[in-house]
């Protein structure tokens, strides 16, 4: 079955993040990326490098990292955005994120203090922006590599959150996140319903405090 947006190209995406998140665990792991901001930054920046130019079945990759530069209270650290325009459909959507490091010897251990007030209220504030938030945590170790957990689910464990209770819910890799949101699985139209373009981008990370973004377009040429 022929599908809108072609499967070879959500699985040669996917591939692409996949090795980008091994690429990020890495340079975690052996100490060059260090600090969480610099972790998300350097994703970013590497996905925008990884999948930009690319072109599978008439349909052209474009892609773009941007970071604020400027000291602000951040309500995520992460958005991206998704612009599909081709012939027969056009659509605009998002996912925001906070980032965590677990520094993971036997078990889930995350590296900062304060993990329970400071999770719980960056997962509130996500949640009032849109209902496809998340918590990203980075790891040291190759098997677990970059996790995902939705953040209603986080913060529906209220003051029992810790390290340990994270295990218990359900996650996924980063890789299952992006090909959930390239299947439409997971998105928010409302967020960013007209974004086109790099300026677009950051415009929408300076309104919605985000200080790390992605912006992902599927570009298709119109058939004669």
């Amino acid at each position: 079955m022929k599908r809108i947006i072609p499967a070879p190209l959500i699985k040669q995406i996917v591939y692409l993040v996949d090795l980008t998140t091994r690429q990020i665990v890495y340079e975690f792991h052996k100490g060059s990326l260090q600090r969480e901001d610099q972790i998300t930054g350097a994703l970013v920046s590497t996905l925008d490098n990884t999948l930009s130019g690319i072109r599978i079945k008439d349909i052209e990759i474009k892609a773009k990292a941007f970071s604020l530069k400027e000291e602000m209270e951040t309500k995520a650290d992460l958005g991206v955005l998704l612009n599909v325009k081709l012939p027969e459909y056009k659509l605009a959507k998002a996912f925001i994120a906070q980032a965590k490091i677990c520094k993971r010897d036997s078990a889930f251990r995350f590296s900062d203090g304060n993990i329970k007030k400071n999770l719980l209220d960056q997962c509130s504030k996500m949640i009032e922006i849109t209902s496809s938030s998340f918590v990203i945590v980075y790891t040291r170790n190759y098997n677990c590599g970059i996790r995902v957990f939705p953040a209603a689910d986080v913060y529906a464990l209220d003051n029992k959150i810790s390290c340990k209770s994270l295990t218990h819910l359900y996650s996924m890799t980063l890789k299952k996140l992006f090909e959930n949101f390239l299947k439409c699985f997971i998105g928010d139209l409302n967020i960013a319903p007209y974004i086109w373009d790099v300026k677009g981008l950051k415009k929408f990370l300076s309104e919605r405090r985000i200080k790390h973004g992605l912006l992902v377009q599927l570009l298709g040429e119109e058939r004669r």
